[in-house]
């Protein structure tokens, strides 16, 4: 183009030499241009792309976040239903506890017995006021020296001595300064106890 573009000029042909150097300019613009116009549309596309994914992306994720929530809730506001643990020892348990209360209740019987054996033995006049004061206790709900000294109208002494003999036998418990003593059995308990003490002491 270059050399047809000089001889056009040295001929005079200025018409043919200005077409020629038009196209020429062109072929130029053409051959810089559409690689740099090119760069730039792929980098453009590359970025609408980028873009696109990304947005996708994140609607997915979001999505997948919102379903764990949901599923997060449902666990903790869903009632469970109660699972029955079952224990095959319970029974075995059940009945050696059982056992255990029987022969608590057969040593506690007799160890109360045995002092009252002794009382009625050693201190029959104790031993015969024994029922008439501890009703009077489970009617006050409470016994005291002052409280026997009232309504048996005894002295202190007596009153001491009874009180003594009742701490002993396990019928009250003990002393706790001036407080006045709670009563560790029932009026029936005491009936049993003294009807087997006067069985045990009944001559055959």
């Amino acid at each position: 183009c270059l050399l047809s573009v000089f001889e056009q000029v040295r001929s005079k042909n200025y018409e043919d030499a200005f077409s020629d150097v038009s196209l020429l300019l062109m072929l130029l613009i053409l051959g810089v241009g559409v690689p740099i116009g090119m760069k730039f549309l792929f980098k453009y596309l590359k970025n609408i792309i980028k873009k696109a994914f990304q947005q996708l992306y994140n609607k997915i994720k979001s999505k997948v976040s919102k379903r764990k929530e949901t599923k997060q809730i449902q666990t903790v506001t869903t009632p469970t239903e109660p699972t029955e643990a079952v224990n095959i020892s319970d029974g075995f348990n059940k009945s050696v506890s059982a056992e255990k209360d029987s022969a608590t209740v057969i040593k506690n019987r007799e160890e109360l017995i045995a002092p009252l054996k002794d009382l009625r033995a050693n201190d029959f006049d104790t031993y015969a006021k024994i029922y008439d004061v501890m009703k009077i206790g489970l009617a006050e709900k409470r016994l005291s020296t002052s409280l026997i000294q009232r309504r048996l109208k005894v002295g202190y002494a007596r009153a001491a001595r009874i009180m003594d003999a009742l701490e002993n036998i396990g019928f009250i418990s003990s002393a706790n300064g001036a407080a006045p003593r709670s009563l560790l059995v029932t009026e029936q308990e005491i009936v049993d106890l003294l009807a087997e003490v006067e069985n045990l002491n009944t001559p055959t």
